[in-house]
């Protein structure tokens, strides 16, 4: 007949309701690890930079290839109201005196070689300007780029998961939606907004005459 165990066999005897297993017991107990929230402010600084980048890109697109261009020719369109007339069928239309008028006009009064030349360095300053602020606007968007770029490869190397694809697609769907909206907005809002007609124009270029034709007191 087996005696049974003793304290000195290095165990103790429960019940079989309450087994205790040694080499749990001999483990150190598991220490939860706290939670981290750069993970989350790095992916929200992600999606943040990756958003302004997609907006970025988009208005500097939209504005210099088409907003420019729409109200360039929207300030033409204004000036041909009363230049367009003018000069419409001049040169079947004129009189010989009324040509010679204009030719005395613009070689004795008015030098038409330094008009164009003075158009010519404008436009080119103009265009060196607007180049610049394209620049500028490439800049930005580079520096998000180099934002989103580092923060994937802290991403990689931390080896922490996140589904890349998923967050571009949502971002790149939300700036579609975006664009579809502003470029809606500006053909059925903006650039069909009536300004200044040709009647308030003609009243502030005739009153300002006749306050210049008072005489003086």
């Amino acid at each position: 007949m087996r005696r049974p165990p003793s304290y000195s066999d290095s165990f103790i005897i429960l019940s079989s309701r309450h087994k205790l297993n040694y080499e749990e017991e001999l483990l150190e107990p598991a220490v939860e690890e706290p939670v981290s929230w750069i993970p989350t402010i790095l992916l929200f600084a992600f999606k943040g930079s990756f958003h302004i980048l997609c907006i970025s890109v988009f208005e500097t697109t939209f504005y210099f290839l088409y907003v420019n261009r729409s109200e360039d020719k929207g300030i033409f369109d204004t000036i041909n109201t009363y230049y367009g007339p003018l000069i419409h069928d001049c040169s079947t239309q004129w009189s010989n005196g009324t040509k010679w008028f204009i030719r005395d006009l613009l070689t004795y009064s008015i030098n038409q070689t330094l008009v164009d030349t003075a158009g010519i360095q404008a436009f080119a300053a103009r265009q060196a300007y607007n180049q610049r602020l394209i620049i500028q606007s490439s800049l930005y968007s580079l520096g998000c780029v180099g934002v989103c770029g580092a923060i994937i490869a802290i991403f990689v190397c931390k080896k922490w998961p996140v589904s890349w694809a998923n967050v571009c697609a949502e971002n790149l769907l939300f700036i579609g939606v975006l664009a579809a909206y502003e470029f809606f907005f500006y053909n059925t809002i903006i650039y069909r907004y009536t300004t200044l007609s040709t009647a308030e124009l003609n009243q502030y270029i005739v009153d300002g005459l006749a306050s210049c034709a008072l005489p003086s007191q």
